[in-house]
């Protein structure tokens, strides 16, 4: 119960530090790092089901070389391409995420139901992608946090 309280603590506080100084436009094929490292956890995020409101996240992990548990928590954010370039959406509000932390079991699928409609309400038509960070909790401890996209796109 200790671990996962420490565990838990330790997300809560990567996902801070993440807030605070993650570069989120700058990332290359689909994934970014700390202070710029990117290593391969074996992490690719996909979509379906896309609709103005919300789609279904996949998370896929298979292989890679994830030092520790593979988590993540609620918090994602959606940016669209203007002109080549990736620019945050708009918030109808300010959120307040859980913090709950989800295990990515490995190679296996994990699926999310997004329904961002509280927090940005109807994607106009254009090209987006949702992001979101994925912490490496190392059995040694410590941990390291990289961000993960995918791209989808709203037709009208």
């Amino acid at each position: 119960m200790k671990k996962h309280l420490a565990w838990l603590l330790a997300l809560v506080l990567m996902f801070f530090v993440t807030a605070c100084g993650a570069e989120r436009s700058d990332a290359k094929d689909g994934i970014t790092g700390a202070e710029g490292w990117a290593q391969d956890w074996g992490i690719t995020l996909s979509v379906r089901d896309v609709s103005a409101t919300g789609l279904t996240l996949i998370c896929t992990q298979s292989g890679g070389i994830a030092e520790g548990s593979l988590e993540t928590g609620s918090e994602y954010w959606i940016e669209k391409n203007e002109n080549g370039n990736w620019v945050e959406a708009k918030t109808l509000c300010e959120a307040c995420w859980d913090m709950m932390a989800y295990l990515i079991p490995s190679d296996t699928d994990t699926e999310w139901t997004v329904d961002w409609s509280w927090l940005y309400g109807e994607l106009s038509a254009g090209r987006y992608r949702i992001s979101k960070t994925i912490v490496d909790f190392k059995e040694s401890g410590g941990s390291r946090s990289q961000i993960y996209f995918a791209e989808f796109e709203i037709t009208a």
